[in-house]
């Protein structure tokens, strides 16, 4: 049942879960699945195709780069990925300013993102861009083991 509800998007999941129950193969004799499905199109289920691990593709960082890597995924409403996003980060002070220069990624075809860090113990603010939608921008605070995994969502352009 866990697999079924892996999509990355809730309509997906209740697709998926809905077909099950349908087949008898998962009971709802509560109607909880019923319920909050409710609306949901029937069809036959889907599961994403499979997701490379994201550390293949970190290359080695920049020089001033050492940090923990900054991950994360975008979406848009919803939860359908964006890939091809640009993920600017940027940091506070001027010699944090020179040796985040240029640090930025793109979204892959999952909306995954891995940026290269700079070893700091500070707050950064991290920006989204793609045509057709509106910028995001998040703030982000370190952690013990680096920075939390961000999940960015965009809304579209009118």
């Amino acid at each position: 049942m866990l697999e079924a509800i892996k999509t990355g998007n809730p309509k997906t999941a209740c697709q998926n879960l809905a077909f099950l129950v349908d087949l008898k193969l998962l009971d709802d004799t509560d109607n909880a699945i019923h319920n909050i499905c409710a609306g949901t199109p029937k069809g036959a289920p889907s599961l994403p195709a499979s997701k490379p691990d994201l550390s293949s593709k970190l290359d080695l960082p920049p020089m001033g780069l050492s940090g923990p890597p900054l991950v994360g995924r975008v979406s848009g409403v919803g939860g359908a990925p964006i890939s091809g996003a640009t993920v600017t980060v940027r940091a506070p002070g001027a010699a944090l300013a020179i040796a985040m220069s240029g640090v930025t990624g793109q979204t892959d075809e999952y909306g995954e993102f891995i940026i290269p860090f700079p070893n700091i113990n500070s707050p950064v603010t991290v920006q989204v861009e793609k045509a057709g939608y509106f910028p995001a921008t998040q703030q982000v605070s370190p952690r013990i083991n680096g920075y939390p995994r961000l999940d960015i969502e965009l809304n579209k352009a009118q």
